[in-house]
């Protein structure tokens, strides 16, 4: 079968605020080919204290830190959950399709310490503390694709994950501007998409690749304490 790893970005609605408007929650799913049939592969970022996860310096005494769960599904995406959370595919050639992936997961792995390593839900402690302002889980989604040149305006979910449906606005996706840095030497693409996006420094030796025209602030990562949050957001924000 041709065409696997196949590469998805999900959208999940969070909360409706009358002051702030619908809040959405993204991921990123991948689908691979194994000896026993297609599988998927689900990354996603999130708070600890919500989440169930403890951390052993958590940084937001309210939310803990940011944390990336990587769950391993025993089967394709199935058609509930494509209408669902909006499941739409991001086009990726053929022939990267594999190293996307790779690069992917490298990222993923860099970004903090894994727990459960090789279980079917493993999960990173970025060491970050959580902020439902940012960073959060749409940080996540926009560095994962930043690590593997996508960028994540440009490829919003649309609606039932059907490309001739209209988008899910940008505006709900808050944080999605942001990217997060770990201890390794990464690289990132920094698209220009009219906004200035933020990048928290950790460590390492970094190679951001602007487009012309792009805006970037850099940050380092004690800049961000976690406490940002909007009044009246449950616990459960992602």
């Amino acid at each position: 079968m041709s065409g696997y790893p196949k590469f998805y970005i999900i959208n999940e609605p969070i909360e409706d605020f009358p002051l702030y408007g619908e809040f959405s929650h993204s991921e990123i799913w991948v689908e691979i080919e194994t000896p026993n049939g297609i599988q998927t592969i689900k990354y996603s970022g999130n708070q600890s204290v919500a989440s169930g996860f403890i951390v052993d310096d958590p940084k937001n005494p309210i939310y803990g830190n940011l944390i990336i769960v990587k769950i391993m599904q025993d089967s394709a995406i199935t058609d509930t959950q494509k209408s669902n959370l909006d499941i739409t595919e991001i086009y990726v050639l053929d022939t990267n399709r594999v190293n996307v992936l790779n690069q992917l997961n490298d990222t993923y792995q860099s970004l903090g310490q894994i727990k459960l390593p090789g279980t079917s839900t493993e999960w990173v402690d970025t060491n970050i503390g959580y902020d439902p302002l940012g960073p959060n889980s749409n940080s996540v989604t926009n560095t994962l694709l930043g690590s593997v040149g996508i960028d994540f305006r440009e490829n919003l979910p649309h609606e039932n994950g059907n490309l001739l449906n209209p988008e899910i606005d940008l505006y709900r996706f808050v944080a999605s501007d942001i990217f997060i840095d770990s201890t390794s030497n990464d690289t990132y693409t920094i698209f220009d998409d009219g906004t200035s996006l933020t990048f928290y420094k950790v460590d390492g030796e970094d190679t951001l690749v602007m487009e012309q025209g792009a805006e970037l602030e850099i940050r380092n990562v004690e800049e961000t304490d976690g406490l940002g949050q909007p009044p009246l957001l449950s616990p459960g924000f992602r």
